[in-house]
């Protein structure tokens, strides 16, 4: 599996969501800038070139437009891969979530659908709104922290997903015990 996970024998993937795009818009609004900030440098200097220190050459303003530049597209490389690492993966068995934090940082977590006790999505603000993304928040039954997949695409219809897959785990798996015995209680007669 792409998320460093591997499945159980009897287990497939329901569904597996990434982040919605808005996620990535700080990198490419910061990338974007750094551009802007190149073109207009370059444009400056080859314009009013004779504004500028005697001592500024073109091979500096040129090696301070590459490093901008360099600068931009490893800022949006690196945000795009953060972004496309983070995921919600839905199994018939499990509740995966994948966390990139940075470079060099991941943590994939684990939840039984067994232990599922409620999903929430939330949609916050006008542009959260707008654009249909939010957060899922799924409480587990123990001590294990809740999960919180943020920035979602469609959180009220992923939180109803995981509601149904954890439905149907429950049917499947714990249907086929055989029902408890009633219990018979007797009534005492004549005040024993």
């Amino acid at each position: 599996m792409k998320a460093g996970y591997v499945l159980d024998a009897n287990e497939h993937v329901i569904k597996e969501v990434g982040r919605h795009w808005i996620d990535l818009a700080p990198a490419v609004i910061s990338a974007a800038a750094l551009t802007v900030a190149a073109l207009g440098l370059a444009y400056a200097f080859g314009r009013f070139r004779d504004l500028f220190p005697a001592l500024i050459t073109g091979q500096m303003i040129t090696a301070l437009i590459m490093a901008l530049v360099g600068l931009a597209a490893l800022i949006f490389l690196t945000g795009l891969w953060v972004y496309r690492q983070n995921r919600l993966i839905l199994t018939n068995l499990h509740l995966i979530q994948v966390e990139q934090h940075g470079l060099f940082g991941r943590e994939v977590s684990q939840l039984s659908l067994a232990r599922v006790q409620d999903v929430a999505g939330h949609r916050n603000g006008l542009l959260a709104t707008i654009l249909d993304f939010g957060d899922v928040e799924v409480q587990s039954a123990g001590q294990q922290d809740n999960f919180i997949f943020v920035n979602a695409p469609g959180p009220q219809q992923l939180a109803d997903d995981c509601l149904q897959a954890h439905e149907h785990f429950i049917e499947t798996h714990f249907n086929h015990m055989p029902a408890p015995s009633p219990v018979v209680t007797e009534e005492m007669e004549g005040g024993e």
